[in-house]
């Protein structure tokens, strides 16, 4: 988030299609953050959150953020 406060503080040179502003921010697939925010161990839930992920796609940084 700091990131973005420091580039929003300028905003006439906030651009938001900026390549770097996009790998930061960019949408990150659910599975990859399941093991950090939620410790899923059990296997029925692993199946359960992998049939979320394909069905439903990605979610993005910011969502995370206010986890």
């Amino acid at each position: 988030m700091t990131f973005m406060l420091l580039t929003c503080q300028n905003n006439r040179q906030f651009n938001p299609f900026d390549s770097e502003f996009i790998r930061i921010y960019r949408a990150k697939p659910l599975h990859n953050l399941n093991l950090f925010f939620f410790g899923f161990n059990n296997e029925n839930d692993l199946q359960h959150l992998h049939t979320l992920t394909n069905e439903h796609g990605y979610f993005f940084n910011a969502f995370v953020d206010y986890i």
